[in-house]
């Protein structure tokens, strides 16, 4: 019997549960808020932990605003544009988890991996750690929550779909929409890590024709060098010979 499990970061009120259909064996529910806070419905079976995620196990500042769903490590700049009224209430010292440490555990044993991921603040960063732990090819769905994230100082959507894109991901929205934004999905390019066995196998080839190559000039240089020894040991025995029989 296969596992379905579905790790839920930045889960909220869990509003958007109501999008994806798939039933799933176990859900882990996070937030950076108590659950006291949440107003999860009572009919969503899964366990819940309050954690701030972040990309390393540290001690950092939590930024708590005046609309508690946007409290985070880091403003988001569009929401600073969409909420020109948002601010910083309070901070306080957190201790933020692994990203990393929490996929890997939650998701062991499990047959089919899904992962939404609803931290705007710091999306792009959290992925990047997961592909470079390759973690991100062993999760059979990513679902994120597309809110324009800081890249070099502009705000864009399309660093996210273009990151797992490039990371073996094809896109699809099937037209959900929450506060504005849309649910993104993305499952693996089968035909990706195909494309990936190639272009490792080119580059390899390259690399030998360039040595070869390398090879082959020092062999080319050599030549030209015993060449010209050649040319310079014929003129002096050229010279020789007609020494002798200058003195004949």
């Amino acid at each position: 019997m296969s596992v379905n499990k579905l790790l839920w970061l930045g889960c909220g009120d869990c509003e958007g549960l109501k999008y994806f259909h798939s039933q799933f064996d176990e859900m882990l529910l996070i937030d950076s808020r108590h659950i006291d806070e949440l107003a999860i419905p009572e009919n969503i079976k899964g366990s819940f932990q309050q954690l701030v995620v972040s990309t390393k196990e540290s001690l950092s500042i939590f930024k708590e605003t005046n609309i508690p769903e946007l409290s985070s490590l880091n403003i988001v700049g569009c929401f600073l544009s969409n909420f020109p009224g948002l601010k910083v209430e309070n901070e306080r010292e957190v201790y933020t988890k692994n990203v990393f440490d929490i996929v890997h555990d939650f998701f062991t044993g499990a047959d089919k991996k899904t992962l939404i991921l609803d931290i705007p603040d710091s999306q792009f960063k959290l992925l990047s750690v997961l592909a470079d732990e390759d973690a991100l090819n062993n999760i059979d769905e990513i679902i994120v929550w597309s809110v324009p994230q800081d890249s070099e100082g502009q705000e864009t959507d399309d660093s996210i779909r273009l990151y797992l894109e490039n990371n073996g991901f094809v896109s699809f929205t099937r037209g959900e929409n929450f506060s504005g934004y849309n649910w993104v999905h993305f499952i693996p390019n089968p035909l990706f890590f195909k494309l990936k066995v190639l272009r490792e196998k080119s580059i390899e080839l390259e690399d030998k024709l360039k040595e070869e190559n390398k090879k082959n000039k020092g062999l080319q240089e050599k030549y030209e060098l015993l060449k010209q020894t050649g040319i310079r040991l014929e003129s002096q025995i050229e010279l020789i010979q007609k020494l002798m029989s200058f003195d004949s």
